[in-house]
Order: structure tokens, then C-alpha cells, then sequence
């Protein structure tokens, strides 16, 4: 049974926006109207998907920048999709959690989370490499914003009460590309851990 998610989960997301909720909110007159399902975007073999992912990730990252039109909140979005993804199966209450992530943290209302979600997941189906989205967030964040962002993955992983090992390997492959120390990952994990509602 998916849990929903916990206050004291996200507690460290509320404040004054920041330059990510500033850049995503002027380009939200430019989005497309509210979806409440995120299943949008080109059908693809999730399968072959995810080989043209492993094969393009394991190879050295192109020196071609991201996408400069994909916006700092939208790539951080493709991150938090691609755990809830990584079993091929993101189903509605997924799609809900990242949604009540993303409203929280760059203070949106639901139906523009919905979208973000939506246009998340076309965009994640559609890339061979996370190396784009990934070198840009290195370059936008400070460490403590990384670590934020590790917090927010071990969250969605959480969404359906059990940590599943190949979204482990995946948070833990993505934290490496983050930069970020093994003791983070560990960290990241226990504290998104204790804050779940007990059993």
C-alpha cells in the first residue's frame, strides 16, 4: 500500500523561494495546461529504454552542455522520476508523491506539479544519458543543495514503504555523479528513513 508522504520527510524544503522556484515560475505561463496523469509523451520499450540509458551512462559524458531550456526545477524532476521508474512501473501515487515534492519545495499549485511531473517523464523516456541533467545540477548547486536533492530521491524511493535495490544502485550511482561522499549517501538515506511514519 503506497504510505502518503510525511510532513517531518519534507520539512526541510519550506522557506522563502529560491532561485530554482524563481527560474521555474517564470516559465510557467509557458507550460502546457494542467494534467493529472502522467502517463504523456512518446510510448517507448521501457526495456530498450533503460539499455540506451545504461549503455550512454557508461560511456564518458559528452562535453555538449544541457539543455538550457530545461529549466534547474524540470532537471531535478528527471531525477526524482527516474527512481520512482527504475522498476518500469511509475504508477499515480508516484507520480502524486513527486508532484507533492515539487509543489512544496518551488511553491507551486497541484495542476502545475502535475504538468511538471508529466513533462518530466516525457523527457526522461526521450533521453539516452542523465549526464546533461546531472553536469547541470553540479554546476547550478552548492553541496548542500545536492545533498537536498539526495534527500528528495531517497524520498521517492520510500513512496511505497520499502527501499527496492535497484533504486539503491541507482541513488547511489547518481550521488557519485552528484559528487557527493559515500557518508552522504548513507546519511541521506537514515535521515529520509527516520522520518517515515512507524509501522
Amino acid at each position: 500500500m503506497r504510505r502518503p508522504m510525511s510532513r517531518s520527510a519534507t520539512s526541510s524544503w519550506t522557506g522563502t523561494p529560491s532561485r530554482w522556484s524563481t527560474r521555474w515560475c517564470r516559465r510557467t505561463s509557458a507550460t502546457s495546461p494542467a494534467t493529472t496523469t502522467c502517463r504523456t509523451g512518446r510510448a517507448t520499450d521501457p526495456v530498450l529504454a533503460a539499455l540506451r540509458r545504461l549503455l550512454a551512462d557508461s560511456l564518458p559524458a559528452r562535453d555538449a552542455p544541457a539543455d538550457e531550456a530545461t529549466s534547474l526545477p524540470m532537471t531535478m524532476a528527471v531525477l526524482l522520476v527516474e527512481i520512482a521508474c527504475i522498476d518500469h512501473d511509475f504508477d499515480p501515487a508516484e507520480a502524486d508523491h513527486i508532484a507533492a515534492l515539487l509543489a512544496q519545495r518551488f511553491h507551486l499549485e497541484p495542476g502545475q506539479a502535475a504538468t511538471m511531473v508529466a513533462e518530466a517523464r516525457r523527457l526522461r523516456d526521450q533521453s539516452i544519458s542523465f549526464h546533461p541533467f546531472v553536469r547541470r545540477l553540479n554546476e547550478a548547486l552548492s553541496r548542500s543543495e545536492r545533498f537536498d536533492l539526495l534527500k528528495l530521491l531517497w524520498s521517492v524511493a520510500w513512496a511505497d514503504g520499502r527501499i527496492d535495490r535497484y533504486e539503491e544502485h541507482q541513488i547511489r550511482k547518481l550521488a557519485e555523479w552528484l559528487h557527493l561522499p559515500h557518508v552522504d549517501f548513507v546519511r541521506a538515506r537514515h535521515e529520509v528513513a527516520q522520518a517515515q511514519p512507524a509501522q
